[in-house]
């Protein structure tokens, strides 16, 4: 019978390849025959065929990177500081000229 092969859904943790390609071959008294490659429209990133052999790189996705965290509640202390020392000071030099 004549078969298709293609990867219907990309393994867990990995880009989906774009244009996937189809595989096509035809089994005849037990023997794979006529195994072409049909490619849809350009040949995709990581796919290759060297030697009769059919190759797909599936890319890893990258990992979520956890950023530092600014401004927040800390901020805060250092603004209530920086205020209360310059009302000292103004209320000082009002005092004493």
């Amino acid at each position: 019978g004549k078969y298709r092969l293609f990867e219907n859904s990309e393994p867990a943790g990995y880009k989906p390849v774009q244009n996937k390609p189809i595989v096509a071959f035809q089994i005849v008294n037990g023997e794979v025959r006529d195994v072409t490659s049909i490619v849809p429209q350009d040949i995709p990133a990581g796919y290759e065929f060297t030697n009769d052999k059919h190759y797909i790189t599936n890319e890893p996705i990258p990992p979520k990177r956890e950023y530092p965290r600014t401004g927040g509640i800390g901020m805060l202390l250092f603004y209530l500081i920086g205020c209360m020392m310059m009302g000292g000071v103004l209320l000082y030099t009002r005092k004493h000229p």
